[in-house]
């Protein structure tokens, strides 16, 4: 079920002896109903980003994992109302979209739903940015992407602790979506290009990691991620990325350390830091081949003091500062 935004989510601080010059996040979004109303046309060389929210904690559930992502989306927005705006309002637009709501258990319909919206925002020449809920968004925020691009090749870059290749013969789930994508890939005959990074071998089975051999994964473990040279690490990426016509970047908020983001599914001791993430990010959005982000398992039931949603609205800040550059 689609849903718009409340005016009321975005709040916050006003400076108006600042002018344009103090404006904050929410001084700036527009609202949009993307059911009934047309992005507007963007010009040439100018840059648009449009936040959808993706309201579901199915996927969750049938992982056996604890509730309460469904709300991750609205704190999120709480977060980022705060942000400063640094770019002239006609050079650099952003929409809130509203949300997905998966109702009635119905994950399958929910991703379709998402599927149909992302393939809208990216007709019109935006940047979907994917507020979730589980990690199940993935499979949707993929199948956005096919349907706007076709049989190009869709490079798939995750910071997560866990692959998500769990076998879903009971239906898909929040630990499955990589899978599913794989085996989509493999009906429509195309590559599965997937590299994930912040790996952490104690909460990843063998079938798992067997799962990912023979998926041709790309995988690199949290404690490589810490303890090699940044830029063998940025080799890596830009070596995957030179092999792909888009980039797909999904974060899980599980990937970092719960120190730093206790507020997910599935806290992670031994984390990555946000600080060891930045330069990756970077080297992602360099490549301008990056088409949709997405942010995954924030679950505000756990969060300190909005510090996970903190951090989420800190990742979609660095994409649109680097992307808008």
């Amino acid at each position: 079920m689609y849903q718009t935004t409340d005016q009321a989510v975005w709040s916050g601080r006003l400076d108006a002896e600042d002018g344009d010059l103090g404006y904050r996040w929410h001084q700036i979004i527009k609202i949009i109903n993307l059911e009934k109303e047309p992005l507007p046309p963007l010009p040439k060389n100018h840059k648009g980003f449009v936040i959808l929210g993706f309201r579901c904690d199915e996927g969750v559930r049938r992982n056996k994992g604890r509730p309460g992502a469904s709300e991750g989306p609205a704190v999120i927005r709480k977060a980022c109302a705060h942000l400063a705006w640094h770019y002239e309002n006609t050079t650099v637009r952003l929409y809130d979209g509203g949300d997905i709501v998966c109702m009635e258990h119905n994950l399958e319909k929910a991703q379709d739903e998402l599927r149909i919206l992302i393939a809208r925002i990216i007709l019109k020449g935006y940047m979907p940015l994917i507020l979730g809920g589980g990690h199940e968004v993935a499979y949707g925020s993929f199948l956005g992407i096919h349907h706007s691009y076709g049989n190009k090749n869709i490079g798939i870059i995750n910071f997560d602790a866990h692959f998500d290749l769990r076998s879903y013969n009971h239906g898909g789930h929040s630990g499955s979506s990589f899978l599913q994508i794989a085996d989509f890939c493999r009906e429509k005959k195309l590559p599965f290009s997937y590299l994930v990074s912040g790996i952490q071998k104690k909460n990843n089975t063998r079938i798992l990691y067997q799962n990912a051999q023979e998926h041709t994964v790309v995988f690199i473990e949290a404690k490589n991620v810490l303890e090699t040279p940044v830029e063998e690490i940025k080799k890596i990426i830009r070596e995957f990325i030179n092999n792909q016509d888009f980039i797909y970047l999904t974060i899980c908020m599980d990937v970092f350390d719960q120190s730093y983001a206790p507020g997910v599914s599935a806290p992670c001791a031994g984390g990555l830091t946000p600080q060891s993430v930045t330069p990756f990010l970077e080297t992602v959005l360099s490549s301008e081949k990056m088409v949709l982000l997405d942010i995954a398992e924030l679950n505000p039931v756990y969060d300190r003091d909005s510090q996970t949603a903190r951090l989420a609205a800190h990742l979609i800040f660095t994409i649109i500062d680097s992307s808008a550059a």
